[in-house]
């Protein structure tokens, strides 16, 4: 029987264990002796204290729930603390920890906490005892070896370190959330932070801290201070699975270190599959990522609500947006070569892109070069002719020769519009001429032209009739030298008719204003 998919409010229900720390400032120690501890199972008996590899993880670990929440926790080396940390053989199978108001941590001597590393199982250890310590619940009626089972698909490490299923457990496969955190050295890791059920629960318990408030970079390059920069920085944590807290400003994932293929979704609640894992980078609810670099792999973005800024670095990178590609306003900057696509609904925001190949609409999915709607037009200073492209990369390859003069978008062109015909591009080498139809028989025509007008395929869409609002295109022909000259412009048009040297043609067809 397939296990539930639960609610948030039921998540809630189940990690919030009711007991919480009621004073602003939480302090903790490493207790240097077994008499000194709050004890249920007589732990004390076989007392040893945390050698200096365990202080330093056990820092982190506080450190990682310090910076979700706005009571502060903070090390003590006095006599007393609200939370004791030791070590010991008696009472324990491999560690435990009790809620609030008692607030002892107690681990195996002879486990992998002894010797603890971030990615491994004995900081994950950390990391869940102090959830407990600070009122977390497990996510399932279970505890120790009493284990009744997980009790829905959100019982997993992908989304909790308060459970004991998912992928660093080896345990639920095909019944709870799954991911792939085999490393690229062919080792298994486990969660590095509180993951993102922890931390809606954390702060639905708390409040929310406003840490990293400012811009912020995670990842390559990463901005992050303190003790947990090294978790966030991807040139130290090789095999990141972590999920981000951040509490506000103008902020960057940044995986352009990655060769392989990043599968980034920057939606809030979410996770992302990169460096070769799936689910393994995660941003909390309600926190917005504002930007993203990937790497050389062939890389796919999903958008959120902010005005994203979207590198994709090399390979063949794709984003995604939510809404149909009508409501989209969309435009490329030829001088930096970036793209904007606006939502007009305002639920994607205004977006930059840079280095992506491919875009997806709920409706439409398209190479970059066919979703704007401009066309290009080029004077050639050396023909004397005019060159139009309605596709980017090749705008930007004639304005890098020099000896075009960039004219500006000239019209535009459809996009997703049923019922458009295609509009020829013909190059006659005798006098640098591109030629522009959307009639067929003319276009076939010229195909049988021996040595004449070389086919370079389908420029853009346009109408054949006019239909609603779309401007009629004028075509002229110089009597001299055989060249063609367009314009959608009516004002134009008029002063090329009476500069007698161009005779006109009259409609090619019809486009986009």
């Amino acid at each position: 029987m397939a296990l539930p998919i639960w609610t948030d409010q039921q998540v809630l229900n189940q990690l919030n264990s009711g007991e919480t720390w009621k004073h602003a400032l939480i302090t903790y120690r490493f207790a240097q002796n077994g008499t000194e501890l709050n004890f249920e199972q007589g732990e004390a008996e076989g007392f040893t204290a945390f050698n200096p590899a365990q202080q330093q993880l056990a820092h982190i670990a506080m450190a990682l729930w310090d910076e979700l929440i706005p009571q502060t926790l903070q090390f003590t080396s006095g006599p007393k603390a609200d939370i004791d940390f030791s070590n010991t053989t008696t009472g324990i199978e491999y560690a435990h920890a009790y809620m609030p108001e008692n607030g002892s941590a107690y681990f195996n001597t002879n486990s992998d906490t002894w010797k603890p590393y971030i990615g491994g199982n004995g900081f994950l250890t950390f990391v869940h005892e102090i959830g407990h310590l600070l009122g977390l619940d497990h996510m399932g009626d279970y505890n120790g070896t009493d284990n009744k089972g997980a009790s829905s698909w959100q019982d997993s490490t992908v989304w909790s370190v308060m459970s004991y299923y998912g992928p660093s457990e080896r345990a639920g496969h095909g019944d709870v959330a799954w991911a792939d955190w085999m490393g690229m050295d062919g080792k298994l890791y486990w969660p590095q932070t509180p993951m993102i059920n922890d931390i809606m629960a954390i702060q639905h318990m708390y409040g929310a801290a406003d840490a990293r408030a400012g811009n912020t970079t995670y990842g390559f390059g990463s901005t992050v201070t303190g003790l947990t920069a090294d978790i966030y920085d991807f040139s130290v944590n090789l095999n990141p699975i972590l999920t981000i807290y951040d509490g506000g400003g103008v902020d960057t994932l940044n995986l352009s270190g990655w060769g392989s293929d990043s599968h980034v979704n920057l939606r809030p609640g979410h996770y992302s599959s990169a460096n070769g894992m799936t689910n393994n980078i995660g941003i909390a609810r309600d926190v917005l990522i504002e930007n993203v670099i990937t790497g050389t792999g062939n890389d796919s973005i999903i958008i959120n609500a902010a005005n994203n800024v979207v590198d994709g670095g090399a390979g063949i990178d794709r984003v995604f947006f939510s809404g149909e590609f009508d409501n989209y306003k969309i435009g490329y900057n030829l001088n930096n070569r970036q793209y904007t696509v606006a939502d007009n609904t305002g639920a994607d925001g205004s977006n930059v892109l840079v280095n992506v190949e491919l875009a997806g609409f709920k409706d439409y999915n398209a190479n970059v070069n066919e979703i704007t709607p401009g066309v290009h037009r080029f004077f050639d200073t050396q023909s004397g002719t005019h060159f139009f492209t309605s596709n980017n990369d090749e705008a930007a390859a004639v304005l890098d020769m020099g000896s075009f003069q960039y004219e500006g978008l000239a019209f535009g062109r459809l996009l997703n519009v049923p019922d458009s015909v295609a509009v020829h591009r013909f190059y006659n080498s005798a006098n640098g001429d591109h030629f522009l139809t959307a009639d067929t028989n003319e276009a076939d025509y010229l195909r049988t032209l021996d040595g004449g007008y070389q086919y370079e395929g389908v420029a853009f869409q346009a109408y054949g009739s006019q239909p609603g609002a779309l401007k009629a295109l004028h075509r002229f022909s110089n009597n001299e030298t055989g060249a063609h000259f367009y314009t959608a412009d009516a004002t134009e048009a008029e002063a090329v008719k009476l500069t007698g040297y161009w005779q006109d043609e009259g409609i090619a067809f019809y486009v986009a204003a």
